[in-house]
């Protein structure tokens, strides 16, 4: 009974590597896609950025403006995936629990759910510096002239 245990804790503990693993990677891939939707989202607004910039703000506040739309939208994110994953994740245990006739039991991998909103944010905070920098180093009138509004 010993050796049974220690084996599906095993295979629990490896799962859950393997799935953090996954889940980093996945996170990768969407901190690209973040910064990519950000930076044309920022080129597309690169006449309000010149604009604020010609009104007195400062660079650091622009950053600061494009660090909080990103966590805005990461946050928001985090909450509602995981409203929805407890959701689904509580709707397949019940279904679960009709099947096998078992009691119900949600399990919920803290440890994961931590490292990803912690990578999330993380990775949100360095948006800023990656999508606007380019618009902030060349000069007001510079952008100006570049847009067609």
């Amino acid at each position: 009974v010993k050796s049974s245990l220690r084996t599906a804790t095993d295979i629990r503990d490896g799962l859950t590597a393997f799935f953090i693993v996954v889940a980093v990677v996945a996170d990768l891939l969407c901190f690209i896609m973040l910064i990519v939707t950000f930076r044309a989202n920022v080129f597309e607004n690169a006449w309000e950025v010149a604009v604020l910039r010609a009104t007195g703000v400062t660079k650091w506040q622009l950053r600061r403006i494009v660090l909080y739309e990103s966590l805005s939208v990461v946050l928001s994110s985090i909450l509602l995936g995981s409203l929805v994953g407890v959701a689904i994740a509580i709707t397949l245990n019940l279904q679960f629990m009709v099947i096998s006739e078992s009691g119900f039991g949600l399990l919920i991998p803290w440890l994961m759910l931590g490292v990803l909103v912690v990578l999330i944010v993380l990775l949100a905070l360095l948006v800023p510096y990656f999508t606007i920098g380019g618009i902030l180093r060349r000069p007001i009138a510079s952008v100006l002239r570049s847009t067609d509004e």
